[in-house]
């Protein structure tokens, strides 16, 4: 039972590991199943309390696998070891999804706003841009600072630092056009 527990210690050690080291270059989002929202075995459900995605599995092995190695080292009977190194694997998916996912997902949830709700908002041409040549627009909601890669609507140049508005917004790109001197957008 000794090597099944470090199997599981090393298994969620090394997948924590490398999904650390890989997880900025690839731009994971951690790919989740949610259990326990509202009940619906839509996400396979068990409850209101875990999310199953790889970090919280991986914190149940790994802390399944160091506990029982330290339970029986320390001469308790197997199924001691295996209910203890169950109990706290568990728990830690429990601290793990309530102290830090689940806040995490709050804060990202509300900070949301849709691209939709973008459209006619003024925004300052960082690059410029012309024809089909992208650029690069800066805007604030909600006091927070944005980018995006931006195209000029009716494909005249516009320079480094114009006051534009969002015109549209097609797979990411927002379609700007130059505000003018009276405030009113031409094509808007």
């Amino acid at each position: 039972m000794e090597r099944a527990f470090q199997v599981c210690f090393f298994a969620g050690t090394l997948f924590t590991v490398v999904s650390f080291a890989l997880g900025s270059v690839l731009g994971s989002d951690d790919a989740d199943v949610e259990v326990g929202e509202e009940g619906d075995f839509g996400d396979f459900s068990v409850g209101r309390f875990i999310a199953l995605r790889p970090s919280t599995l991986s914190a149940f092995a790994t802390v399944l696998g160091g506990v029982g190695m330290i339970a029986l080292r320390n001469n308790l009977s197997m199924f001691r070891a295996v209910t203890w190194a169950s109990s706290l694997g568990l728990s830690a998916m429990l601290i793990l999804t309530h102290l830090i996912i689940n806040p995490l997902k709050r804060a990202q949830n509300t900070s949301a706003v849709s691209q939709d709700s973008l459209i006619g908002y003024t925004a300052i041409v960082m690059l410029v841009m012309e024809g089909q040549r992208f650029g690069q627009i800066s805007y604030s909601v909600n006091d927070k600072k944005y980018s995006a890669p931006a195209k000029s609507y009716t494909g005249s140049l516009i320079a480094k630092g114009a006051t534009v508005t969002v015109v549209a917004i097609v797979k990411g790109v927002f379609f700007v056009d130059t505000i003018k001197e009276d405030g009113i957008c031409p094509q808007a």
